[in-house]
């Protein structure tokens, strides 16, 4: 039997409350909602009420949540998020007249790599639909994708994803770029390989492709002058460094090699391939819209595959 207190409060609450204490702004939180400020304000000051608690109080310039706000932030988007998965996607999921906004976590590479065209074909499938794009957070993804905050996330291999789903979706060869006026030839050899300065894409989230292992094997090492977390920044530090070498997909190789002073050299020795994968939370393993865009996705990879 439920309790008569459910009647107190709405689904409208709910949302306020989830929205209010991730943003910790009353501005923010009514964007987010598509409501007034007003609107806000009233529905907190309900919650308040409801709760006989402040739940954000302000300290300083900031508003914060008080110990019960804090207490209740986990499982208001966890019943949110079952709501979502578990009632809504019972509905036959159209694409041609579906409305919001999908969140997708990719790298700056991914973004570079098939953002646009993934775009465009939203633009035609789901026109009432849009992306929303993040840098994927430092710790606790499958926290977030699990709240609902991420849909979708595009990376190579991650750490600690034994609460994530997984699908690979693209295979990328690697190449060195060099600029044109590096002397070394078009193939080159893995002692050519090591004998310049190396920029490498560095993440502490992500597994990075195991060249070291590989010139360990050789009994080489490579000399590290940079790590960067942007992949795409890579390219544009050789204009002004000539004497440098990057080791990045082939894709984004002859891409940039086309508009930048830049060089694309086979590697002559056997190097892992980087591979791409789709994460997302079991929660919405049959969510309409996710299945829609996982499908979405693999059909444009195996395209840019080709």
């Amino acid at each position: 039997m439920r309790s008569g207190r459910l009647r107190d409060l709405n689904l409208n609450h709910l949302l306020t409350l989830d929205a209010v204490l991730e943003h910790r702004n009353l501005t923010r939180a009514a964007e987010q909602l598509d409501v007034t400020q007003g609107a806000i304000s009233q529905s907190l000051s309900r919650l308040r009420s409801f709760f006989n608690d402040e739940l954000l109080v302000r300290v300083g310039n900031a508003m914060e949540p008080t110990a019960l706000a804090s207490s209740l932030q986990g499982p208001v988007a966890e019943v949110l998020g079952s709501i979502e998965s578990s009632i809504l996607a019972k509905a036959n999921f159209d694409p041609l007249t579906a409305q919001g906004t999908l969140n997708i976590c990719m790298t700056d590479l991914g973004e570079f790599i098939f953002l646009s065209e993934l775009q465009s074909r939203l633009a035609q499938a789901a026109p009432n639909m849009s992306i929303a794009t993040r840098a994927l957070p430092d710790t606790d993804l499958a926290g977030y994708m699990a709240k609902g905050k991420i849909d979708l996330a595009f990376a190579g291999p991650i750490d600690e994803v034994a609460d994530l789903k997984v699908q690979k979706i693209l295979e990328h060869e690697l190449v060195a770029l060099v600029s044109r006026e590096c002397p070394l030839p078009d193939r080159i050899t893995a002692e050519e390989y090591v004998s310049l300065p190396h920029v490498v894409f560095d993440s502490p989230y992500i597994k990075r492709v195991r060249i070291e292992q590989t010139m360990a094997r050789m009994g080489l090492t490579r000399q590290i002058a940079l790590r960067t977390p942007n992949a795409l920044s890579q390219p544009f530090l050789l204009e002004r460094n000539p004497n440098l070498i990057v080791t990045v997909p082939r894709i984004l190789a002859e891409r940039m090699a086309r508009v930048l002073p830049l060089r694309v050299l086979q590697l002559d020795f056997e190097v892992p391939r980087l591979d791409v994968f789709q994460y997302w939370h079991p929660r919405f393993d049959r969510h309409g819209p996710s299945q829609w865009l996982r499908k979405l996705v693999v059909e444009l990879c195996a395209e840019i595959a080709h």
